[in-house]
């Protein structure tokens, strides 16, 4: 039990900087600050590198591998084109991949490669480039 209680403490009271061993807390001491939350998805950052270069960097369809393509890749920014795509078609699209919604084939699935929280992420940004600016 005191092997636990110890070993809890560490846990909670960190290793250190300065490699020397933590200071267990006393009495009275102000208890460890919470962990940081997790860094926000990066959708921007997440769209250029899995969907820029087919769909371009801004979404118009026109990546430097659009014009190797047999199907144009659609242009996240038209409002008329993306207002007919619901947000579950779009996350299905970026697991699955564009064959499972229907459209092309070479649209790689990339739910193996992205966690489903980016996957959210990047069809909250896909909907945002289709937005008057």
């Amino acid at each position: 039990m005191r092997r636990l209680v110890i070993g809890l403490t560490l846990l909670l009271v960190g290793c250190g900087d300065s490699g020397s061993p933590p200071t267990p807390p006393t009495a009275g001491s102000p208890a460890p600050a919470p962990a940081a939350s997790p860094a926000p998805v990066q959708a921007d950052a997440l769209y250029k590198q899995y969907c820029g270069s087919c769909h371009g960097p801004d979404g118009k369809g026109n990546g430097p591998a659009a014009a190797a393509l047999p199907v144009k890749p659609a242009d996240h920014t038209n409002p008329a084109v993306m207002g007919k795509i619901s947000d579950a078609e779009l996350f299905r699209a970026i697991k699955e991949g564009g064959q499972a919604v229907g459209k092309s084939p070479a649209m790689p699935p990339w739910g193996g490669t992205l966690k489903e929280e980016q996957i959210h992420a990047l069809v909250a940004h896909v909907r945002s480039l289709a937005k008057p600016r």
